[in-house]
């Protein structure tokens, strides 16, 4: 409701409910609402922050309600720290810009807002420091045997799934890249080298015991692999969806270019902190971001062709399709005793399913 309502002002309610649609259909989105897992709170903070920064001009307001936005969403999601960037970055900005490279026109001023911005936003990092204290590390107890350690394939993971995603957005892509190629190739051959590099330099292959797992990492596993360490499908998309990236950006004001670029590189260096570098943690946010990326290019809602609709409805169709399918084939949850899934959880916490069957007995039960 908050996408739609966000996309309406400037797209117009049937390129606003296309959008939207293809956001709810993920398959990380919508079993996420149905089992009320609290990842979708977590991203209803990170699009109500965004929003805030993309929308609001005037500074004090933006300060304040972006520090009241960051409290509750840390507390549901840790790691979504990182939105914090958004509204540093707005702060920074100010009203409107005249041109990409104006952001340090009259720095003194840009810094004093930036650095109450950074104050405003302490009670957030608070929190999550309170967490930190209470854990005696970034996760509970019980998971810190499992999460650890950085994953330098997030960044290639992060445009992957943009590039997997860009034909929803394609109608809005395709202007964004006709004009870089017009008058910015050199932005143009920089986003494909990000991306290519992306995807070079770390290992890009299906890895569990990386953290590479389900997914984009699931179909990489399909493909032979490049040079021992590079998968063709991730090889492919990155540099794909880094294009995808530079495109809409391109079509931005500079002001929500800047933000949205703040944003991205925010989320994306949080994300590369946690060893598991799995769709499910990037897909809702890249959603979110090139929704609210192509409501930001200054574009009247009259010259917006009704037709420019049909491809996210197709594509959010399909996902709605794979996701009906994939809850479809889950199989049911067995229903255990609670010592049982005390057991379980005390075996393996990420996993909580019953114990090996070579714990039974005869009959079949512990």
């Amino acid at each position: 409701g908050l996408l739609h309502r966000l996309l309406a002002t400037r797209l117009g309610a049937v390129h606003a409910t296309a959008l939207t649609l293809v956001l709810a259909s993920s398959l990380y989105v919508f079993p996420a609402g149905v089992w009320l897992l609290p990842d979708n709170a977590g991203w209803l903070g990170v699009l109500a922050v965004l929003g805030l920064s993309l929308r609001v001009r005037y500074r004090a307001r933006l300060v304040v309600f972006g520090s009241l936005l960051l409290v509750p969403l840390v507390l549901t999601r840790q790691i979504h720290l990182w939105a914090a960037a958004a509204v540093w970055t707005a702060a920074w900005m100010g009203p409107e810009l005249g041109g990409v490279w104006r952001i340090f026109e009259r720095w003194p001023r840009r810094l004093r807002f930036f650095a109450i911005a950074v104050l405003a936003s302490l009670p957030a990092f608070a929190a999550v420091g309170a967490f930190v204290w209470v854990w005696g590390g970034l996760v509970p107890p019980m998971f810190q045997g499992a999460y650890h350690g950085a994953n330098p394939a997030t960044p290639a993971l992060t445009l992957s799934v943009a590039g997997l995603l860009s034909p929803a957005f394609a109608p809005w892509i395709v202007p964004g890249l006709r004009d870089l190629w017009r008058g910015g190739k050199g932005w143009l051959v920089l986003a494909l080298g990000f991306g290519l590099v992306a995807a070079l330099v770390p290992s890009t292959t299906f890895d569990p015991e990386a953290g590479r797992i389900s997914g984009i990492w699931t179909a990489a596993s399909k493909l032979p692999v490049l040079m021992g360490r590079t998968s063709p499908v991730v090889l492919i998309l990155a540099p794909v969806g880094a294009v995808a990236v530079a495109s809409v950006l391109a079509r931005a004001t500079p002001r929500s270019g800047w933000i949205l670029l703040g944003a991205l590189v925010g989320f994306v260096t949080a994300q590369s902190a946690t060893h598991e570098a799995w769709q499910r943690y990037h897909e809702p946010c890249v959603l979110i971001w090139f929704a609210l990326a192509i409501a930001e290019a200054p574009v009247e809602r009259r010259s917006i062709r009704a037709i420019y609709a049909v491809l996210p409805l197709a594509i959010a169709a399909v996902m709605a399709l794979a996701t009906g399918l994939r809850i479809a084939g889950e199989r049911s949850l067995p229903v255990l005793e609670p010592e049982l899934f005390e057991r379980a959880v005390s075996e393996d916490p990420l996993d909580g399913r019953p114990p090996p069957a070579d714990d039974a007995g005869a009959d079949g039960k512990p």
